[in-house]
């Protein structure tokens, strides 16, 4: 992992979100791309007036322009401090399709899981879009993280499907360097499944040495996930991000919404 996107928005997980970035950062010598995504002026205009206006308001677009510009010197201003390679750009439009497009040559998104105060850009619906339309892996932060060690303990939520499998690939620069790997094999599944033994042996093509621990699948499929992890002492974990359908990408799956609003560790998800 040599490029990173930072989501940057003024929300209350983000100074957590550019710690664990300039953390992955110093982990992977890699470099930041920090995304400012604001709702597009003429945009929001329009959202918040019913289109009564054929024309947006000349102040309006000088205010917005002014809170852009104020929190890039803030954000900037603090960067420069750090010992990381950095760029910053800005995205109108919608956000979350705008962040979405950023990742095609993007090694893995950084944005926050769901916060306490939900807005646009903190909003499920938000997470789901970037989640499901992102080019690659997506690391969720939780709102109040105060350390993300990369080096720490990974967890790998398994299921033997497709996402998690692309989940696991993804996470395989930061398994390598992980002080160990264990993978949560949940439920039985059918014989067509890939079983947490089969991933076992795909990392060890690799060199990296995972245990694998099952557990029956139950309705609360999230809640065992948290308590796995904290009992593991996971420093991250890494699943595959579950949409409802393909056609419905804006919906998840329980235990993809259930993590991304009680995790209080990063999760890096891949879709």
């Amino acid at each position: 992992m040599k490029n990173i996107l930072l989501h940057m928005n003024d929300d209350a997980g983000l100074t957590s979100r550019v710690e664990a970035a300039l953390a992955l950062a110093r982990f992977q010598d890699a470099k930041i791309d920090c995304l400012h995504t604001a709702t597009n002026p003429d945009v929001a205009l329009d959202m918040y007036t019913g289109g009564m206006f054929a024309a947006p308001l000349q102040a309006f677009r000088d205010d917005i322009e002014r809170q852009w510009k104020s929190f890039r010197e803030q954000w900037q201003a603090k960067l420069e401090k750090e010992d990381a390679v950095w760029s910053w750009d800005r995205a109108g439009g919608v956000p979350a399709t705008a962040l979405a497009h950023a990742s095609i040559l993007t090694d893995v998104t950084v944005l926050s899981l769901m916060h306490t105060q939900t807005t646009e850009q903190t909003s499920s619906g938000f997470m789901a879009t970037v989640l499901t339309r992102a080019a690659g892996p997506v690391l969720g932060v939780p709102e109040n993280l105060h350390r993300f060690d990369p080096s720490g303990p990974v967890m790998i939520a398994w299921n033997g499907s497709a996402e998690s499998g692309r989940a696991l690939r993804a996470a395989i620069p930061l398994l390598q360097k992980a002080s160990s790997v264990r993978i949560l094999s949940i439920g039985n599944g059918g014989a067509m499944r890939v079983r947490g033994s089969d991933a076992a042996n795909y990392l060890g093509d690799y060199r990296i040495k995972a245990e694998v621990v099952e557990r029956p699948e139950n309705s609360e499929i999230g809640d065992d996930i948290l308590f796995a992890a904290r009992e593991f002492g996971a420093a991250m974990i890494v699943m595959g991000a579950y949409g409802r359908s393909r056609l419905t990408e804006t919906l998840l799956g329980g235990a993809t919404l259930s993590m991304l609003k009680k995790a209080d560790v990063p999760i890096l998800f891949n879709h």
